[in-house]
Order: C-alpha cells, then sequence, then structure tokens
C-alpha cells in the first residue's frame, strides 16, 4: 500500500471527524511530514497546518509542516514525488498541481502517475486587490490604465489558484500589463503595498485582512 492511500483513509476519517478503523489503526506509528509548496503566511499554509493539528489531535502522532517554497508549487512537488511510498511523507498543494506541469517542460514528476488524490479539504475565492492609495478603483479603471499605458503595470502572480489569473486577463481583455511571479501571496503583498506592483489576483482569506 502506497503512501497517498494510506494517507487518503487517515486524512479523510480526521476531516470527517469519525474514529480511525481497525485497518488505519498501525498507522501512523511515527510522525508525518507534510509538505506545503508554498512560503509561511499564505491560505495553503494556514489551513494546511490546520488540518495537521487536527490529524496530530486524532492520531497521536505528529504531522509536521515543512514548507518548500518555489518553481510556481514544483520544487515542493517533487520532492514529495521522489520520497518512500511508505506513507510518511504527504503534499498539501493548491489545485494548479495539476496545471502547472503543462506549462513547464522539465517537469520532475507526473501528476497522474506519481500522486494519488486523497480529499477537497477546502475551496477559495479569489479577488482582485490594489492598495488603497491607488487610482484604479473598479476593473474598469484597471483595463483603461492598461490600454493607455502598455506593459507599464505590474501584477502580481502569487502562484496557488490565482496564479495565471493576471495572464488570463490579459488575454481575455486584450491588454498587456508586467506579470511579476513570487514564492507566495505575502511576498505579492509585500511589494503590492510597497508600490512596487500595480495589483494583484490573491485568494480572499488572504486579502481580508488588510482590506
Amino acid at each position: 500500500m502506497n503512501r497517498r492511500t494510506f494517507a487518503a483513509t487517515l486524512a479523510a476519517t480526521a476531516l470527517l471527524g469519525l474514529p480511525l478503523g481497525a485497518a488505519a489503526q498501525a498507522y501512523p506509528n511515527k510522525s508525518v511530514r507534510m509538505i506545503i509548496p508554498f512560503p509561511p503566511g499564505g491560505t495553503l499554509d494556514f489551513v494546511g497546518r490546520l488540518l495537521a493539528q487536527k490529524l496530530s489531535d486524532q492520531t497521536g502522532q505528529q504531522f509536521v509542516v515543512e514548507n518548500r517554497p518555489g518553481g510556481n508549487n514544483m520544487i515542493g512537488s517533487a520532492a514529495v514525488a521522489a520520497a518512500p511510498p511508505d506513507g510518511y511523507t504527504l503534499l498539501f498543494n493548491a489545485s494548479t498541481f495539476t496545471t502547472t506541469p503543462m506549462t513547464v517542460k522539465a517537469s520532475q514528476y507526473d501528476v497522474l502517475k506519481d500522486f494519488t488524490p486523497i480529499a477537497l479539504v477546502a475551496s477559495n475565492v479569489n479577488v482582485l486587490v490594489v492598495r488603497a492609495e491607488s487610482n484604479i478603483k473598479s476593473v474598469q479603471d484597471l483595463l483603461a490604465t492598461a490600454k493607455a499605458n502598455p506593459d507599464k503595470l505590474f501584477a502580481g502572480n502569487a502562484g496557488g489558484t490565482s496564479g495565471g489569473s493576471a495572464d488570463l486577463l490579459n488575454l481575455m481583455a486584450g491588454i498587456k500589463t508586467t506579470v511579476v511571479t513570487y514564492k507566495g501571496a505575502p511576498e505579492a503583498q509585500t511589494d503590492l503595498l510597497g508600490g512596487r506592483i500595480d495589483f494583484m489576483f490573491t485568494a480572499m482569506s488572504t486579502a481580508t485582512p488588510l482590506v
């Protein structure tokens, strides 16, 4: 039984709040790594740590979160793909995990062959944000400014489910903005607040404390 099958039984049981079945009682008998391929402070990190704590409480073993950001979530994902298939290395990732390898020529793993899905843990809503003092107050303002100043507006790409949103906006609206890629939302938000980028798409849960 591979690491994903073991984890599927365990994680699904924990999420439902049900007692572990007899077949899963032998697992885990030591600590489990949960790799999150994004930096601390973002939505995925927050939810992943909540899940890890719940699993630790229910099993009596530590589920240790390890942040491995970079490469648009591919560095952490590759680490899990290369780990021993013993159930003690889990991946907690965003839905873009399935699409990122399609845009990268030298992917180090095969999403379909190297991983097995366990459970949908949470869903989130992405929002378009600018800093409060920006002259852009609406989507119409953004599109008009971008059309009048091709390549002059800078958009933050924080990866995750919002990762390709700025590129998609460029394509659908027929505008040209410069997309800057970050390891995660906290870094992109810092540059947004500091005026180094003009707008970004990010998770509602990440943006809410700053709104």
